[in-house]
């Protein structure tokens, strides 16, 4: 088994794609693809993008990331993997939001508002405000 791993880890991707042509002119349209086949296309994904061994090989892509997710959770360790919420603080470290916003009615009327940080005001509450004076 060893053997096989290091083996399918030197193929290129070439010679997977000539394997792959191989299976498919000698097996029906429709039948599944060995896993062994597939072994070697999640393999080159090790040194290379999914997106170009699907398309060298012809595969589908979600079929092959599929496949390639799953070899990768196998590798990991079960602490990594297990889910967990984590809170982030990120508040206290982002900068104050800035933002402007202007409104004009149809008889001309306008209002500009710069608004820095959070100053606690509802800005929804104004917009309100302004329009309902004119209704």
């Amino acid at each position: 088994m060893e053997q096989q791993s290091s083996e399918t880890a030197q193929l290129t991707i070439g010679e997977v794609r000539y394997l792959f042509e191989q299976w498919r002119a000698e097996s029906r349209p429709r039948t599944p693809i060995p896993e062994e086949l597939w072994a070697k296309a999640v393999s080159l994904c090790a040194a290379h993008s999914v997106n170009q061994i699907a398309k060298s090989l012809r595969l589908s892509y979600s079929d092959l990331m599929k496949r390639v997710s799953k070899a990768r959770r196998g590798t990991l360790p079960e602490a990594v993997i297990s889910h967990a919420f984590v809170e982030l603080g990120m508040k206290a470290n982002m900068p104050a939001a800035e933002y402007i916003m202007e409104m004009e009615d149809r008889s001309g009327s306008k209002i500009k508002m710069q608004i820095k940080g959070n100053t606690g005001t509802d800005t929804l509450q104004v917009i309100r405000a302004f329009w309902e004076q004119w209704i």
